[in-house]
């Protein structure tokens, strides 16, 4: 870990964060990926400095640069707060691995606050309309229904989806099994007569998972058959905000809504009432 401070070599800082990780809770492939690249900004932002011993309000100035830097993407814009709040985590939790392995004892975000963000929640990808996803069945191939059907009927996340193997589905009882959800959490969900005639439909697929795509795939997929449907792309997460809704529509229960998406908290489910009311 000193060698590594030493020569800014991120790679090698990055196997110290993941070691930290792995070891102290389960961390999902999607948080892995987001912290490795929050390591290397972290490591770009203290060029010049020692890595173990950065400068006393040096915490302070990455989190202002961070809300207000620009989207490399789109130079007009500020990038966004929930990635601005992944950069933090990581930054933090790799001063708490230095920390762990004895290269430091330094903390600089330990008065670091960021911001609010003052975007309401229901304002961030909202969800597909009913029109939209039928629109997008009306032109998809097989293995795009499933994944259509997965996120806007069984409101599964992307890496859930992606992760979903043939024996987790029993379209006997219209009922799958997330091995591992967010926190590493299984659950599981009912399906709709739809999700499991699309799931029935697809031959037997040759990958170990239903529908053979990693998270970036199924991205790729979708952006594809939004522009075929001539529907505008609002990530595949958008479609777990239209399973929400959804069914919040069809029940005005907010707890069947949070137990049929995996959440803890019945207000976290809140923002599909709001979704539904808009509609």
């Amino acid at each position: 870990a000193v060698k590594a401070c030493r020569d800014h070599d991120p790679d090698a800082l990055w196997q110290i964060v993941e070691a930290y990780l792995v070891l102290h809770r389960t961390p999902s492939p999607h948080t892995l990926r987001a912290y490795k690249q929050g390591v290397a900004v972290v490591v770009r932002a203290l060029e010049g400095q020692t890595v173990s011993a950065p400068h006393r309000h040096w915490g302070h100035g990455f989190a202002r640069d961070l809300e207000t830097r620009m989207n490399e993407a789109h130079p007009e814009r500020a990038i966004k707060p929930g990635t601005v709040r992944s950069r933090m985590a990581a930054a933090k939790t790799l001063f708490a691995a230095l920390r762990w392995t004895g290269a430091t004892e330094v903390d600089p975000f330990s008065d670091v606050r960021l911001k609010a963000d003052l975007e309401a929640a229901e304002d961030k990808r909202p969800p597909y309309p009913p029109e939209s996803v039928d629109a997008l069945l009306a032109v998809a191939e097989p293995r795009e229904r499933v994944l259509i059907l997965l996120g806007a009927h069984a409101g599964l996340r992307v890496s859930e989806i992606c992760a979903l193997r043939r024996n987790d589905v029993k379209l006997e009882t219209r009922r799958l099994e997330v091995r591992r959800g967010k926190g590493d959490k299984p659950r599981g969900v009912n399906l709709s007569v739809r999700t499991c005639t699309a799931i029935a439909a697809l031959e037997r697929p040759s990958a170990e998972t239903i529908i053979g795509l990693t998270a970036q795939g199924a991205r790729a997929a979708l952006r594809r058959l939004c522009l075929r449907a001539g529907v505008p792309y609002q990530a595949v997460h958008a479609l777990r905000h239209t399973a929400g809704t959804r069914l919040y529509r069809a029940t005005k229960d907010l707890k069947a809504v949070a137990r049929h998406l995996g959440q803890r908290r019945v207000e976290t489910a809140a923002v599909y009432a709001k979704y539904a009311e808009d509609d």
